[in-house]
């Protein structure tokens, strides 16, 4: 361990950091789960609207089997038997105006749509027969790097930076920072 580590001093801030912050006066610790019921609590009786209210409500006996299955249609467009719904008479014998009809047909595409070209079509004959540039095959062809030999090394400093003259901004900029001890400030 460092000598400085062992001869620290604590602040009176950091001291005062340190404690666990105090409850507001207002608080109420969290009560007993276990608590006396009053008298007239034991003896009350509710009024016959609580009851009314108190009862659960009737819910039918829910089949989820006939919702796991489609209902079959007829080509008549008539429900067929096997679909366990009841329909009244005059469901049955409706008719959609023509409005409605109208808007149950499925939208067409527009008259001047064109459809997207396939990603695999044929190459024209005049782009078979092209001769490129020699610029093209210039660029068409990959950079040419230099390839990192045994004999290179990378920690060599080259002669334009050894002999290169620092500014008085680089000389600033390199200068160490100042901090203030801001332990013994308190």
């Amino acid at each position: 361990m460092p000598p400085a580590m062992s001869s620290y001093v604590i602040s009176q801030r950091v001291m005062e950091l340190s404690r666990p912050k105090l409850l507001h006066k207002r608080y109420k610790y969290p009560r007993d789960p276990q608590w006396k019921v009053s008298n007239s609590a034991l003896n009350a009786t509710c009024s016959q609207r609580v009851s009314i209210l108190a009862v659960p409500k009737a819910c039918p006996p829910h089949n989820y089997q006939q919702h796991a299955f489609p209902k079959y249609v007829n080509s008549d467009s008539q429900f067929d038997s096997r679909s366990k719904q009841q329909w009244s008479s005059a469901s049955m014998s409706s008719k959609a105006s023509d409005r409605i009809v109208q808007l149950a047909k499925p939208r067409t595409l527009q008259p001047a749509y064109e459809e997207e070209e396939s990603v695999m079509r044929p190459v024209s004959r005049a782009a078979l027969r092209t001769v490129p540039s020699p610029r093209i095959i210039e660029l068409s062809q990959p950079l040419a790097r230099k390839t990192i030999t045994d004999t290179w090394n990378p920690f060599q400093i080259s002669l334009s930076s050894q002999t290169a003259i620092a500014t008085v901004r680089i000389h600033e900029l390199a200068r160490p920072k100042k901090y203030f001890n801001l332990l013994n400030k308190f």
